[in-house]
């Protein structure tokens, strides 16, 4: 028997799998070459300790255990969270009519203000048309052609 025979089998070897023949052959080729007994001695513990997690059988009351843990503070928060969704909302109209109210406050002082500039506005304007004829510049100097056409 040859190494490549071996490495191709040896699966089939530690799972005992083959036919007695090539078992037999196998068990005296480890015996005589130290490259394949090696190569076997290392993945021998490593399929071991794939059987060995395969036989670890988990707590069979894990699962109740974990469901109390969850479910009881879900209930503390639900009682919380039930005053939030009835005072957010209340809260939220509470400003939105608070704010429309003091929005309608805020035109009314708005408009008033605007008609009384308004008519206050038209008084200045006559009355800066009047100053801009008989007066030049912004000093309240009185107009040279003015002084003079008015003495004679």
């Amino acid at each position: 028997m040859d190494c490549k025979f071996f490495c191709k089998n040896i699966l089939n070897f530690y799972y005992q799998d083959l036919e007695n023949k090539e078992a037999a052959l196998m068990q005296e080729h480890l015996l005589h070459c130290p490259d394949c007994l090696k190569a076997y001695n290392n993945i021998a513990p490593l399929l071991n300790s794939a059987e060995i997690s395969k036989e670890i059988v988990p707590d069979h009351f894990f699962y109740t255990r974990l469901a109390a843990k969850l479910d009881r503070p879900k209930n503390e928060r639900m009682s919380y969270s039930l005053y939030t969704r009835l005072a957010q909302p209340l809260f939220v109209v509470c400003l939105t009519i608070i704010g429309v109210f003091v929005g309608i406050k805020i035109s009314d002082g708005i408009r008033d203000n605007a008609t009384s500039l308004n008519t206050s506005s038209t008084e200045n304007q006559l009355i800066s048309q009047l100053a801009g004829e008989y007066y030049m510049s912004t000093t309240k100097e009185e107009n040279v052609e003015t002084y003079y056409l008015s003495e004679k």
